[in-house]
């Protein structure tokens, strides 16, 4: 999506989701407590409230700065080096 749009700045978006999906990871592959459904819920909860705001802060920007530099000094290698 970030390579269609040319945005590298999506994936501070998708770091809310990848926190949530390893919160359900861990509910699905381990053991299902009380304890741990709160924890869970607590944790979705935040990464869906830090995905918003990040959207909503970005939405009609341009580029995060830091990732224009990269593009800049990386030149045509920006999507190869910034995958690892």
């Amino acid at each position: 999506m970030a390579i269609v749009k040319k945005r590298a700045d999506l994936a501070d978006i998708a770091w809310g989701l990848g926190f949530m999906l390893v919160a359900w990871a861990s509910i699905i592959l381990g053991q299902i407590t009380a304890y741990g459904l709160i924890v869970n819920m607590l944790v979705t909860l935040w990464a869906l409230r830090l995905v918003l705001h990040i959207y909503l802060r970005n939405r009609n920007r341009d580029e995060d700065f830091r990732y224009q530099a990269l593009k800049e000094k990386w030149g045509g290698g920006f999507q190869f080096q910034t995958f690892f």
